[in-house]
């Protein structure tokens, strides 16, 4: 009598509901582990014998990271569930919370690969560390950004407890854009933000290209507020509240291009 080794697992589709690839890494769960104090667990699908781990995001999505045991190719998948919205924002923020870049990819499902070559996702910003003065080594202060154009800035300095800011670039058609993201926390008051969002532009002109839009999202990825430059816009502003732990994204789109930033107040 021979016994079935599948007999004592759990099948992968009655474990997860992250079970539509969409992407691979070339990681190995060994070198992930290393990289996520994640535990692999092994099961079964259609396919093969496995191990998977389940990633939480800071979005609140989920990601499974499967790889098979008689997998001829190297590396380990990204996979999510089958009615998973915005596929190509969920693999870049997994890419980001293991510390990977899209160079670790080896292999993207075609009907997401334009949309992930357009994103850029930023480190995640936690906003209680800028008032310790611990702040991303990517975010630097308005001098450093704008140099001699903060004579455009929207909003005096006066009763802000930190700001910093960012510059970014978008491309479009032969010519590149570039436009300073400012963050300001404006009061800091019991385990509350005010914070205001700016957005500026880097280049010879003053204004703004048409169509660039700052939106916040809350948590789950629903839209929250959203503000778009018409013409001769020199700036963009949002102002908002949250509490000490609260989660949020920004994006800012033109085109269709994305750039996104997480936050955790």
């Amino acid at each position: 009598m021979t016994t079935n080794p599948s007999q004592n697992l759990v099948r992968l589709e009655d474990s997860i509901a992250e079970t539509n690839l969409v992407a691979i890494i070339r990681q190995e769960p060994a070198e992930i582990t290393k990289l996520q104090e994640l535990e692999f667990n092994r099961s079964y699908d259609d396919l093969d014998y496995l191990v998977f781990a389940t990633l939480s995001l800071p979005s609140g999505h989920k990601v499974a990271l499967v790889r098979h045991e008689n997998s001829p190719a190297p590396g380990t998948e990204i996979c999510v569930k089958y009615n998973q919205p915005n596929v190509a924002v969920v693999i870049k923020e997994a890419l980001t919370e293991m510390n990977l870049s899209p160079n670790d990819l080896t292999w993207i499902h075609p009907e997401h690969e334009q949309k992930l070559n357009k994103l850029k996702v930023f480190r995640t910003v936690n906003l209680a560390n800028w008032l310790k003065n611990s702040i991303e080594e990517e975010w630097q202060t308005l001098e450093e950004v704008l140099g001699s154009r903060q004579g455009f800035l929207l909003f005096s300095a006066r009763g802000v407890n930190m700001t910093r800011a960012i510059a970014i670039n978008f491309r479009e058609e032969s010519t590149s854009i570039s436009v300073a993201f400012v963050v300001r926390i404006i009061e800091h008051y019991s385990d509350n933000l005010a914070i205001l969002l700016e957005i500026l532009s880097l280049d010879h002109q003053s204004c703004l290209p048409l169509n660039l839009k700052l939106a916040v999202l809350d948590y789950t990825g629903n839209l929250f507020t959203m503000v778009e430059s018409i013409n001769q816009d020199i700036g963009l502003r949002l102002n908002i509240g949250c509490c000490l732990g609260d989660r949020f994204s920004v994006t800012i789109t033109l085109d269709d291009e994305k750039k996104i930033f997480d936050f955790v107040a």
